[in-house]
């Protein structure tokens, strides 16, 4: 169980909100690891190796703007990614050091809201802006992305899924979700929109089945903000289905 002290004494000395964590081990079984991003552009990682609560390991300032979203890469625990308002995507190795990001892209236009290492192919990275466009890189390749998708609405959450290496979700904030197919050169393609939220898209996840049956829909579920609205529904993983 995590310990609330531990997490809210932190809070408490800064005055700032956490605005997103995302764990380390979802690869790698090794000591989990927690990344948070911050309301004053600050990020902070964290250890729950010891299964008794969360304590601080680094602090440091990553953007000028909300830190809206950290994550790590889920092949190399040693590196982590950051997105803020300040439109930037940034890659931080935590072996060389805080004080400047090792790559900093502004591919995107508007703020980095989100960002997910996919968990089956080992250099593939998503990311989602403001700008409504979903990118899809090679890490081997920082400088430009594969593809870039324009998924409209804003993108705020997005999910690979759990055992399909081709298959991501995306909440869309003011345009409702979508299910893109992604093929191993990171070309994309919209299999699925779901619109039946009358709020903004905020969140998205897949269900995790005990075992991987692709051949059947994969179950799903939405929520959106103002009309606190959670929703389960399914889409298939081919155009065909």
């Amino acid at each position: 169980m995590l310990s609330p002290r531990t997490t809210a004494s932190h809070e408490d000395k800064t005055g700032v909100l956490a605005l997103s964590l995302d764990w380390s081990d979802r690869v790698r079984r090794e000591d989990p690891r927690v990344i948070v991003s911050h309301s004053d552009g600050g990020l902070t990682l964290w250890d729950f190796s010891g299964g008794t609560g969360l304590s601080l390991l680094e602090s440091w300032s990553g953007h000028s703007h909300e830190a809206w979203i950290a994550a790590f890469n889920y092949w190399d625990q040693q590196v982590v990614f950051s997105g803020g308002d300040d439109s930037l995507l940034r890659t931080w190795d935590l072996r060389a050091g805080l004080e400047r990001a090792v790559t900093t892209s502004r591919r995107h236009t508007m703020g980095v809201t989100s960002i997910q290492s996919s968990p089956h192919r080992e250099h593939v990275l998503a990311t989602g802006s403001y700008d409504e466009n979903i990118l899809i890189w090679d890490l081997r390749q920082p400088r430009a992305p594969l593809s870039e998708t324009k998924v409209g609405g804003g993108v705020w959450r997005l999910k690979w899924h759990p055992h399909s290496p081709s298959h991501l979700a995306a909440a869309s904030m003011h345009n409702g979700y979508h299910v893109l197919s992604v093929d191993d050169q990171g070309a994309t393609t919209i299999l699925r929109e779901y619109r039946e939220h009358e709020s903004l898209a905020y969140g998205v996840d897949w269900q995790v089945p005990r075992q991987a049956a692709l051949s059947r829909p994969s179950l799903l579920a939405s929520c959106s903000f103002y009309d606190h609205k959670l929703t389960l529904w399914t889409t298939p993983l081919s155009p065909a289905d």
